[in-house]
């Protein structure tokens, strides 16, 4: 009697409906786009190796096969290329092999119909496998993807490990005398996340430094909490933030407040570790009647709108609770919003609701990204936000310039345009085409890296991702004020990891596992701790802090650390004037610079796991100052607060670019080999005046 066999019977019977092959190729296309889904690429994989083990077809079988070794390469080049741009690596790899092999596979399909298969090929055809031989094959065609994958896309200690290794104490930079002030005390894992699973007991004491002097003070007057256990859970979470069971998970505030005036440092001592550690600097003064306080703010971040991760709601949270932001702006690809439709108006609606006056701003914003001449972030003062523009409708600057000045007309909004990541091979900024009525201000530093100076500068510290082969001038922010543009240096994350204020994206931390989850290749490339940007302001508003970006009223740091800065030159205060006259060129300058160092741990590129037994301070640091574009004077302070003094008596000349940096090409001069618009280097200077830029430069590299 023949053997009854159900399986075979549905295969037959699906073999004769052709929408059976429809789905097969259909489920195949999906599991090919998979090749770009960054961590998710593993649906690919297992698409692949199900049509190997699962299907009776031999074609499919090896259809499946190549899939998976294509996916799985596609992510491995991706993930080890880290400074390189991942979704192009992506691009170039599994994708092109696919296509050969479709194309291989019909071009021998129609020869053996015609009967003129290559002898080779008949030859493996003609191959007969020893049935332990196909095993060991089969287990190499299913272990060698999944391996791949595993190899750049999972990292166990991230995964696991929550352990409590540090605390970061935070509090505003300014505050007034008598005034009640929080402290938020964070405990951190390895990756710098906060560790849900702290349970240590802080104590309180404070540091401080006369206002005038910089000397130790006594003992101030001050109101301290008192020692606080915490209360975490039996088990880690990566997201320790959005457990809201009422325990402390990693994270606590606390009220304080100090009467005397000073510089003054907030020291927690920690139970476990049996380590002090410091808190951003707090100046105390009569900021009640003053004009301007100072706050901290990350104005160009990603969400899950475009290509980074996390919902807005998520990222404005994270922001303002998490990283202790005072504003912010997320600033999504207005390219890839494009194509969800009514998106623009739910990011408008949104950021009004997140907006909290007196507590917390938060920005309009949108990205216009544009590969030849440069990207441009944009912030706007008001509640309406620009919305349908692109490099597809607006494809030079000077289209956005237009744009621009129809919105800020019709809305009597006023408007930013913030360039970033200049010296990136991929999207060097183009000069030539700054408007100064929108362009006040360029990213200096970001997740990318550093961009005062070109990658290869000596003065550059840091370097920064996907550099061209050779020095190129004319693409730093250095250049740029040579040319004769006035511009302030900010700094923000550019995060992709829906972690804004602190990305963790120079850990480990950026694993496609780590929460909030995306699909997009665009967090794999950014060693570098995002930075942060202060602003004098009259008022937390959007009108107030909007007011000092525009004005400049700035300076930068290129993490998370929180340095107090000030500078005078003959008397004037810089967030009072950024522009000094004097009555001759001869006329001498003093320079007053007051500088307090951030106590908190400073991250590193491709940072390792943070060890709490090898963490110390060290307050060793240099002041630089730049004038005109090069290294003039630089003092070493060994302590947390400083004052310099000196003063410059040389003749004021002005500096320029000038015709030794542009290059010539067919009669006509350019900036450098990137650019389009021709030139007259006669008018690439500063019109005769000097610049100074403070640049301060801690032994452990903030």
């Amino acid at each position: 009697m023949k053997q009854y066999n159900l399986k075979e019977q549905i295969e037959a019977v699906f073999k004769k409906i052709p929408f059976v092959q429809i789905f097969r190729i259909i489920i195949f296309m999906f599991a090919s786009v998979t090749m770009f889904f960054y961590f998710f690429s593993f649906i690919g994989i297992l698409t692949g190796i199900g049509f190997l083990l699962i299907s009776r077809d031999k074609g499919w079988k090896v259809n499946g096969a190549v899939l998976a070794f294509c996916t799985a390469l596609s992510t491995w080049v991706a993930n080890t290329g880290i400074e390189l741009a991942p979704l192009k690596l992506a691009a170039a790899t599994g994708p092109p092999l696919l296509i050969l092999y479709v194309i291989l596979k019909f071009t021998l399909k129609e020869l053996k119909k015609k009967k003129k298969l290559p002898i080779f090929v008949q030859k493996l055809k003609d191959i007969r496998w020893k049935p332990f031989a196909r095993r060991i094959a089969i287990i190499i065609v299913i272990i060698l993807p999944i391996y791949m994958w595993e190899s750049v896309s999972m990292d166990y200690g991230v995964l696991f490990n929550n352990s409590p290794q540090i605390l970061w104490v935070n509090v505003p930079t300014t505050v007034s005398r008598g005034e009640d002030f929080k402290i938020t005390v964070q405990a951190w894992d390895p990756y710098e996340r906060l560790s849900a699973l702290y349970k240590g007991t802080v104590s309180f004491d404070i540091e401080s430094y006369d206002l005038a002097t910089l000397e130790p003070a006594g003992s101030p007057e001050a109101m301290l909490p008192g020692p606080y256990t915490f209360t975490g859970q039996k088990r880690g979470s990566s997201m320790a933030y959005a457990i809201k069971d009422g325990r402390d998970n990693g994270k606590k505030t606390f009220t304080a407040s100090i009467q005397t005036p000073g510089i003054h440092y907030i020291k927690v001592t920690d139970s476990q570790s049996k380590k002090t550690y410091y808190s951003n600097p707090v100046v105390v003064g009569g900021y009640a009647e003053d004009k301007y306080r100072i706050y901290w703010g990350d104005i160009h971040n990603h969400s899950k709108l475009s290509d980074g991760s996390g919902s807005l709601d998520h990222n404005y949270y994270y922001g303002r609770e998490i990283a202790r932001l005072d504003f912010m702006a997320v600033t999504d690809h207005a390219e890839i919003l494009m194509w969800q439709p009514g998106v623009f108006d739910q990011i408008e609606k949104k950021v009004n609701m997140l907006n909290d006056p007196g507590n917390f701003v938060a920005f309009q914003g949108v990205e216009w990204t544009q590969v030849a001449d440069g990207h441009y972030t944009m912030i706007f003062s008001g509640d309406k936000l620009l919305k349908h523009v692109n490099y597809l409708n607006t494809p030079k600057p000077y289209d956005l310039w237009k744009r621009l000045d129809e919105f800020t007309e019709n809305t009597g909004t006023s408007a930013l345009a913030l360039p970033h990541h200049s010296t990136k091979k991929e999207y060097i900024q183009d000069w030539t085409y700054v408007n100064p009525k929108y362009v006040k201000i360029a990213e200096v530093a970001s997740t990318h890296g550093n961009f005062l100076f070109e990658p290869w500068h000596e003065l550059n510290y840091e370097g920064s991702v996907n550099p061209p082969l050779c020095p190129q001038n004319g693409t730093s922010i250095i250049d740029a004020i040579l040319m004769g543009h006035r511009l302030g240096l900010y700094a923000s994350s550019d995060t992709h990891d829906g972690f804004p204020g602190h990305t963790l994206s120079h850990t480990k931390a950026y694993m496609g596992h780590q929460r909030p989850f995306t699909i997009w290749n665009a967090r794999n490339e950014k060693p570098y701790a995002g930075g942060l940007t202060a602003v004098y302001a009259a008022a937390l508003t959007r009108e107030e802090i909007f007011n000092g970006l525009h004005s400049q009223r700035i300076y930068a740091s290129n993490d998370y650390g929180r340095p107090y800065l000030d500078i005078i030159i003959n008397g004037t205060k810089f967030i009072d004037s950024n522009q000094l006259t004097l009555e001759t060129a001869q006329a001498a300058r003093t320079l007053e610079i007051i500088f307090a160092q951030d106590g908190a741990y400073t991250p590193q590129k491709f940072q390792e796991p943070v060890n709490a037994k090898n963490w110390h301070i060290d307050w060793n640091a240099n002041i630089e100052i730049l004038k005109n574009g090069k290294l003039w004077q630089s003092v070493s302070i060994s302590g947390p607060v400083a004052k310099i003094i000196i003063t410059d008596d040389e003749e004021i000349t002005g500096a320029e670019y000038g015709f030794d940096k542009c290059i010539k090409i067919g009669g006509s001069y350019y900036i450098n080999i990137y650019s389009d618009q021709p030139v007259n280097p006669e008018d690439l200077n500063t019109k005769g005046e000097d610049f100074y830029i403070i640049r301060t430069v801690s032994a452990q590299g903030r």
